[in-house]
């Protein structure tokens, strides 16, 4: 698999970008790889209480604001890697990901767009 860039975020640390191939090292260090594993429901509007409880609307609510984070997460890491990859490696970024093959007889730049349109980035 290819080494790819990647935020990583700990509940006391500022978030850094490493390769994917160092996430499990850092995994065991206390990071992870969203911030949602360290969202305090409460500071969101979500009462922990009630989705303890089993209460579905409250749950909902909590998934909704997770689902939320993680899809900045994704959008962010796709960024970090669009920008920097040349065009061997956006193929194979978008393909991998994607599974979605792209002209290579763009320009750079043409491909980095179409790559970030495909992303959500």
């Amino acid at each position: 698999m290819k080494d790819f860039k990647m935020w990583i975020y700990s509940e006391t640390k500022q978030p850094k970008i490493i390769n994917n191939s160092e996430f499990e090292e850092q995994k065991a260090l206390g990071w992870a790889d969203s911030p949602a594993q360290f969202l305090k429901l409460e500071a969101v509007g979500i009462d922990k209480d009630k989705t303890d409880a089993g209460d579905e609307q409250e749950i909902a609510k909590a998934q909704q604001a997770l689902d939320a984070v993680e899809g900045i997460v994704q959008s962010l890491n796709n960024q970090l890697n669009i920008d920097t990859m040349n065009k061997n490696q956006l193929e194979a970024f978008i393909k991998e990901h994607f599974s979605i093959d792209l002209d290579k007889r763009k320009t750079l730049k043409q491909l980095r767009k179409q790559a970030k349109q495909i992303s959500g980035a």
